[in-house]
């Protein structure tokens, strides 16, 4: 096991903040703290949800939800959406009973493609197919297929004659910002966020004594982003502890990953003994911190500088990467359907956490390029635009797979007003492309 300040490790079990920290991460009665469904097991709640007949308690107005918000998205003036939204506005909708839908998952529209949902209505007389990404983004091709599919299906089977067909892509956002034809010409995109609605009236549910709704309210709160106040004092406290104590970081999560029969004995007042029991009662707690590393306040910093952004992370033992969701636009997908970050904030540091504790911390901050990772429709007009912003580019190896510009050194205090600015910078620079 790794050597460690022990005077620092009292001081960190005695800090009131480690106190909060693990009565917040306490497990609550909300399943959804305990486990995170698969894929397909997102495909099988929302089945559960829109299913009128079954126990939630909602009956068809989570499905009437979800047809209201696709009316509401319909962008299209002519097409299946178009006739099928003409028809089914939401005075329809609300006047109307669902209890007739049949939801099948994992459906074949043909020997190919098989659809996340096909929804049937044999009394209201519409076909709604759902495309479901819960990880991923959507993809144009595969958009594509699909609609040929179910157009072939519809005119080769007698039963589907004179039926509304209704073509909707869902998922969390990931695909806001892409500009895909077969998205905007011919489907109704949907984020999670109707979901609100259900849980708003399945809380007035659960006052009235209707136990069934708690299950919902945590589902339809969770895919519609809603981030409770427990899971962000948590961050915010981990964060700070994460600061204070980043030496003991490494030992925790060696303790932590070491097993009963390698620990080296278990008597308390032992300073190694003590360190391994405490990882192992409080096992979330080391792994969240842990994960966090030294720049987990980078993160609190920067939202709450820029707090309307949506900011995505990638981060590893000393660095982080930042990468504003609204820039996807810039992107488009490789042969594996992956998309690349052409342009990222970068903070790393200099030194490791606790090599060296008579030192301030130094850390790096950068604007990192990728011009090969632009979208090719774009990409001239973007590089044109980055070096006017950024005339470093215009100098040095044109052809390097990735270039950083404005790269400072400087102190962890001046970090969140270095990244803000840069962000601006960068954002202006793609504003003008």
């Amino acid at each position: 096991m790794a050597n460690f300040d022990v005077e620092l490790f009292q001081e960190f079990i005695s800090d009131p903040d480690l106190g909060q920290a693990i009565e917040a991460l306490k497990r609550a009665n909300d399943i959804f703290d305990i486990i995170d469904p698969l894929e397909t097991q997102h495909s099988q709640i929302l089945q559960w949800l829109l299913n009128p007949r079954e126990g939630h308690g909602q009956g068809d107005a989570i499905f009437k939800d979800f047809l209201t918000a696709a009316w509401a998205n319909c962008e299209v003036e002519d097409g299946l959406n178009a006739d099928f939204f003409t028809h089914w506005t939401p005075a329809r909708i609300n006047l109307t009973g669902f209890h007739s839908i049949l939801l099948l998952l994992e459906f074949h529209i043909s020997t190919e493609n098989k659809l996340d949902f096909f929804i049937v209505d044999p009394v209201n007389r519409f076909i709604i197919l759902v495309e479901n990404k819960y990880k991923a983004r959507h993809d144009n091709g595969q958009l594509i297929r699909y609609r040929e599919s179910v157009q072939i299906l519809i005119k080769r089977d007698p039963n589907f004659k004179d039926y509304h067909v209704a073509l909707i892509a869902l998922d969390r956002g990931h695909s806001t910002q892409l500009q895909l034809s077969e998205l905007t010409n011919h489907w109704v995109y949907l984020d999670y966020s109707w979901l609100k609605s259900g849980a708003t009236r399945a809380e007035a549910q659960l006052r009235r004594g209707n136990q069934s709704a708690s299950l919902l309210i945590s589902y339809c709160q969770r895919q519609a982003d809603y981030e409770s106040e427990a899971d962000k004092v948590v961050d915010t406290i981990l964060s700070r502890l994460t600061r204070r104590y980043s030496a003991l970081l490494k030992p925790l999560a060696q303790a932590r990953s070491t097993r009963v029969t390698e620990a080296q004995g278990m008597t308390l007042g032992d300073p190694a003994s003590d360190l391994w029991l405490f990882a192992h009662h409080h096992p979330e707690l080391v792994d969240r911190l842990a994960r966090l590393k030294s720049l987990s306040f980078v993160k609190a910093e920067l939202e709450e500088a820029l707090p309307a952004v949506r900011f995505e992370y990638e981060t590893g033992d000393a660095w982080m990467r930042i990468f504003d969701d609204a820039w996807y636009e810039y992107t488009e997908p490789d042969e594996n359907d992956a998309y690349w970050w052409p342009f990222f904030l970068r903070v790393w540091a200099l030194q490791a956490h606790g090599e060296d504790t008579a030192t301030e911390p130094m850390y790096g901050v950068s604007i990192v390029y990728r011009e090969g990772k632009l979208r090719a429709d774009l990409a001239e007009r973007l590089h044109a635009s980055m070096e006017k912003a950024f005339p470093e580019l215009a100098s040095g190896k044109q052809n390097a797979d990735r270039r950083r510009v404005l790269t400072i050194e400087v102190k962890e205090a001046d970090i969140r007003r270095e990244l803000v600015s840069r962000y601006h910078l960068l954002s202006s620079a793609l504003r003008r492309a």
